[in-house]
This record gives C-alpha cells, structure tokens and sequence, in this order.
C-alpha cells in the first residue's frame, strides 16, 4: 500500500493496516490477526472525504504560515 497507516481491530485489537484514499472510495481492511474487515459505512464515505478535503486545506494553510 503507497499510504499504509494502521488502525487497531475492534475484536482483537490487532493492527490493520490500510492506506485512507482507498478506505474512503469504500474499500474494506482485514485484520490479519482475526480476519475482521473494518470500513466506513457507504452512507459516510462523502462526509469523511469532506473532512478529509477539510484537513488538507488546513494543512496547506498552515504550511504557508
């Protein structure tokens, strides 16, 4: 994955890596301790790419600071 980052399993709290762009376009990330899929809810992908869109202005913003 180009972006990996992790987030911790909701069963095992194992790590699950996944990159953002893909888990915002609906993608879903195994757990490769338990095999839980974690992704968000296909009613939420366009507010958390809002909020996505939100913190990289913020970050430009700040970067010209």
């Amino acid at each position: 994955m180009i972006n990996e980052q992790k987030i911790p399993c909701p069963i095992c709290q194992g790590q699950i890596p996944f990159d953002p762009m893909s888990l915002l376009q609906g993608v879903g990330f195994a757990c490769p301790t338990c095999a839980a899929v974690v992704s968000i809810a296909p009613e939420s992908i366009d507010i958390s790419k809002s909020a996505m869109n939100a913190y990289r202005e913020l970050k430009l913003t700040n970067a010209k600071k």
